[in-house]
């Protein structure tokens, strides 16, 4: 009987060891990705971008991005880096079908931008498309 305890214990806290790492992207099952048009002819789109936070979970550690694109045909074509001394300037391009007809509906988005851990650190400013961001590092 003792030792059904003992493994009922153990499984029990090897479970909860597990899941207590719970991954950016299962954080925000939103989180749109990159999706650049795959050989149809497009429009660059502008993005809107209202919110940077400073974001981690275990080792992994990114950008949570918040904005709108300007309708809902509209998804991520790419995202220009470049870095100076503590900034980080981030240019995100929209982009829809050519002709596609599409309700000019304003259409929130969230994106996540993984860095990694040794150039996380050194990053003070963000500013992505015009909106700029002190960074406070914050663990989850």
């Amino acid at each position: 009987m003792r030792q059904a305890l003992i493994i009922t214990f153990l499984v029990i806290t090897c479970i909860s060891c597990a899941s207590s790492h719970i991954s950016l992207r299962e954080q925000h099952p939103e989180a749109i990705d990159v999706n650049p048009p795959q050989r149809v002819p497009y429009i660059e789109n502008e993005i809107t971008i209202h919110a940077i936070e400073a974001v981690s979970s275990g080792k992994e550690y990114a950008l949570l991005i918040e904005g709108e694109f300007p309708n809902p045909c509209t998804q991520i074509l790419r995202v220009n880096e470049r870095r100076l001394i503590g900034t980080l300037e981030l240019k995100i391009l929209g982009w829809q079908r050519y002709g596609e007809m599409c309700a000019e509906v304003i259409t929130p988005f969230t994106f996540i931008y993984n860095i990694p851990k040794e150039q996380f650190q050194d990053i003070e400013t963000v500013t992505a498309n015009g909106t700029v961001k002190e960074l406070t590092h914050s663990s989850n």
